[in-house]
């Protein structure tokens, strides 16, 4: 699994998640910070997104759900791994103030010409 953050998208992961590590068979999903945060400490996210800690297991696991319950991909990544990429996020954007870095004028352009 690969993450990516952004500061002027600040309410978003982008992930590229791999069966055997290529690159070319990637699939991509935009993630929320919130509920990644949040799945850290106990089960968070409804209907695409649903994220849980599973601290049973050394090294600690968490397992990310994607898609609809009776058809979703469950992933699972270092727990830990995972808590420091979002700290590091924290420390560009801290939570509660994404409404500062997030540029509306910005995007409501960007609707407007698609």
């Amino acid at each position: 699994m690969h993450m990516q953050y952004a500061a002027y998208d600040p309410l978003a992961v982008q992930t590229a998640f791999t069966l055997d590590g290529s690159p070319a068979t990637a699939v991509h999903w935009v993630l929320s910070r919130d509920v990644l945060l949040e799945g850290l400490k106990r089960p968070a996210g409804l209907g695409d997104l649903r994220v849980w800690p599973d601290t049973d297991r050394e090294p600690s696991v968490l397992y990310i759900a994607l898609g609809p319950a009776n058809e979703s991909a469950l992933i699972e990544a270092s727990h830990q791994a995972v808590k420091l990429f979002l700290g590091r996020t924290q420390s560009l954007v801290p939570q509660g103030s994404e409404h500062e870095h997030f540029d509306i004028e910005t995007e409501l352009a960007c609707l407007l010409s698609s």
